[in-house]
């Protein structure tokens, strides 16, 4: 989902939008970071959301009890904060962690060995589950969250019994560390009561046995009459797979790796239209940029909003990639989509004399930048006379794809409406010839991608010189 929270604001606020946007009682959720597979940060009322980067991944959970999770059971008074005070619940906070293990085999001096490697992935999940219990209750609980997270391709829950197909261990801190890891799993038949009760935490390793996509792989082929496969939503099939099927399955993998790649890419990139509707919505100034108000003559937090009258006849698109705040700065590598032609700005203009066929336009140039905000390298790629594109790095040029324009690391977007193109064509011919002269390849018979250019052109800048600033 994608929820708008106020720049600077608290965990609050993002926890009030997802409840809003999801329905979802505010007192049932808990947003989480998840990094490397464990819950790298449970959000509280008062967390400052301004440490999240774009590489932040931000998870929200549903459980019985939210506040559970947030409390803290050792309080600190770390950077000035007040703890969070204790929780009393007769439900624990249990979180749940997958993991799969695999042999490596090394070279020792003259011997070889093995070793065994554990890697978490997929994103944790959370429940409530009665401190007062024992390991047989606790493993049926968790199997059965389990089998309510498998859904078809349509998004319905279907009821698998993972109860013989799982295997969890207790960990003793929250990152599962394989040290920290009990060595045995927790006895599935065991009904004695846990001498005093579970922790208010929990931290639990499940690790999916064979059978598991044995029945995944079963109940995918009774519903391929439905139009679609079952899924365990962040667990890849092949984490759970065995060696074999991933020795089976890495060629055709290999040969559609490039393919996937792209269409990976495509999936998670942002559309411009996106931007322009971000760039539009009305926004909350946080505390710190107060408004003085001279009716309440006092500061206060006002609401701003930016819209366009009307659109120039050259277009120029400057993509926000720095993201600055008290304590930092970076570059924003989000992935951002855009139409490289009939772009149609005619929605985002407010003008009263706007007219769909006047806001068509068509990307003629692209400026790439290439490294973070104190240092990097600029690239262009631009449309030729041809209606072909060209790249540019320094004294280098070539024709490529037009595929290729769209990037991570694309800065500026140059359009031209497309009616003011057509009337420059009637009267002196296309106006943005930036194709390579064909006497340059000429000079260069041996050169197939690119073609070089004299000192002073394309659009490259130096390695070391170029910053990027705002």
């Amino acid at each position: 989902i994608k929820v708008l929270v106020p720049k600077g604001a608290k965990a609050q606020a993002l926890i009030e939008a997802v409840a809003e946007s999801t329905g979802i009682d505010i007192h049932r959720l808990v947003i989480t970071q998840i990094m490397r597979g464990y819950v790298y940060k449970i959000f509280d009322d008062e967390a400052s959301l301004e440490y999240l980067n774009n590489f932040s991944k931000i998870v929200a959970h549903e459980v019985e009890e939210g506040k559970a999770f947030s409390h803290m059971e050792r309080p600190s008074y770390m950077y000035g904060r007040s703890p969070t005070p204790q929780y009393e619940s007769p439900n624990a906070a249990v979180t749940c962690l997958f993991r799969v293990q695999h042999e490596e085999t090394y070279n020792y001096y003259v011997s070889t060995r093995t070793r065994t490697i554990s890697t978490l992935f997929g994103a944790p999940l959370l429940l409530n589950h009665p401190k007062e219990t024992n390991p047989k209750a606790l493993y049926e609980a968790v199997a059965h969250a389990i089998s309510t997270m498998v859904t078809d391709a349509s998004g319905v829950p279907q009821q698998l019994i993972f109860a013989k197909h799982i295997k969890i261990y207790v960990s003793k801190d929250m990152y599962a560390s394989q040290s920290k890891v009990d060595q045995h799993p927790v006895d599935r038949n065991d009904d004695k009561a846990i001498d005093q009760g579970m922790h208010a935490k929990l931290t639990l390793v499940v690790e999916f046995e064979d059978e598991v996509l044995d029945i995944l792989k079963r109940h995918s082929n009774t519903s391929e009459s439905g139009g679609g496969s079952l899924k365990l939503p962040g667990i890849p099939l092949q984490s759970m797979s065995s060696d074999d099927d991933k020795k089976d399955d890495k060629k055709a993998e290999d040969d559609d790796s490039e393919e996937e790649e792209e269409e990976t890419s495509s999936e998670n990139a942002m559309k411009i239209e996106e931007c322009f509707d971000l760039f539009e919505t009305p926004e909350t100034l946080s505390v710190e940029d107060s408004w003085y108000c001279n009716k309440c003559k006092d500061h206060v937090q006002a609401t701003k909003q930016m819209e366009l009258w009307s659109t120039p006849d050259v277009l120029v698109l400057h993509l926000k990639r720095f993201s600055y705040s008290r304590w930092s700065r970076d570059k924003l590598e989000t992935a951002v989509s855009f139409p490289l032609d009939n772009f149609d700005m005619s929605r985002f203009t407010k003008g009263p004399e706007v007219t769909k066929g006047d806001s068509i336009y068509d990307c003629v140039a692209v400026s790439n930048h290439m490294g973070s905000l104190g240092g990097g390298h600029y690239t262009a790629s631009a449309r030729g006379a041809d209606n072909k594109w060209y790249k540019y790095n320094d004294s280098n040029a070539g024709q490529m794809n037009a595929s290729s324009v769209i990037s991570d690391n694309v800065y500026l977007l140059f359009y031209v409406k497309r009616t003011k193109l057509a009337e420059s064509e009637m009267s002196n011919g296309p106006s943005f010839n930036m194709a390579p002269s064909p006497s340059l390849d000429e000079q260069n018979p041996n050169s197939e991608s690119e073609t070089p250019l004299p000192n002073g052109s394309g659009g490259g800048g130096g390695d070391g010189g170029d910053a990027m600033t705002d």
